[in-house]
């Protein structure tokens, strides 16, 4: 199964029906696999987390946060992150998303301090720490917004296996990006413990979160 590759979570819209249904071929799919295979660490399969076999998730980064910090994965090591990537000129999907992060930490309540959510910009052309700052903070100032110049969002969406396209309209600055929606969840070591569905309710986010902090994933150095 090396290579699989994960399937997008794109809104529905015009001629994008077809692409859709054959998203929901893929995920139904998947799901066999997953479930003939087994997941990745603890929370993983619990309800709306999605399989993922024989593809690495994950790994190091290097970006700017919301007050122009750089910052490395190495930053949150110590800390579940909850992990999503979107944009802040997002119609519809990264609201959303956002609002189920803020809710999962407040599901949390004083677990939330184990926990850092974070949103990664996948335009970073107009997303700059000032517009991530004032867009995610709106939902909860716990959020953390991440952007970083071209290099660095390519590197870190190719290691999440995040697909995005921008969507040319009329005018250059109010285009649209086509991008795929999962929540991920990686343990206390920065490593990936679980993807989950962009309609996964703070509850079942929560439940993976508590499900990791109960049974942490202990991997000895050079483990993949």
């Amino acid at each position: 199964m090396t290579g699989f590759r994960l399937p997008r979570r794109l809104s529905p819209g015009p001629g994008r029906r077809h692409r859709v249904a054959i998203i929901a071929l893929i995920i139904l799919a998947a799901t066999a696999i997953g479930g003939y295979l087994g997941l990745a660490g603890p929370g993983a399969g619990l309800p709306g987390t999605v399989p993922v076999v024989g593809s690495a998730i994950g790994g190091p980064f290097t970006l700017v946060d919301d007050h122009g910090r750089t910052v490395h994965d190495t930053d949150y090591r110590g800390k579940i992150l909850l992990l999503y990537f979107g944009y802040s000129f997002c119609p519809d999907l990264c609201p959303t998303a956002l609002q189920t992060m803020a809710q999962t930490l407040s599901l949390l309540a004083d677990d939330a301090a184990t926990v850092q959510a974070l949103f990664i910009t996948v335009d970073p052309g107009r997303d700059t720490p000032e517009k991530l700052s004032d867009y995610v903070h709106q939902f909860d100032p716990r959020l953390i917004g991440l952007t970083g110049d071209s290099r660095q969002i390519a590197a870190v969406t190719a290691a999440y296996h995040v697909q995005f396209t921008k969507v040319d309209g009329n005018d250059p600055a109010t285009y649209l990006v086509d991008h795929s929606s999962f929540f991920y969840v990686t343990d206390a070591d920065g490593k990936f413990a679980a993807m989950l569905e962009s309609q996964a309710t703070p509850d079942q986010i929560a439940a993976v979160i508590r499900a990791q902090r109960r049974n942490p994933v202990h991997r000895a150095s050079g483990d993949p």
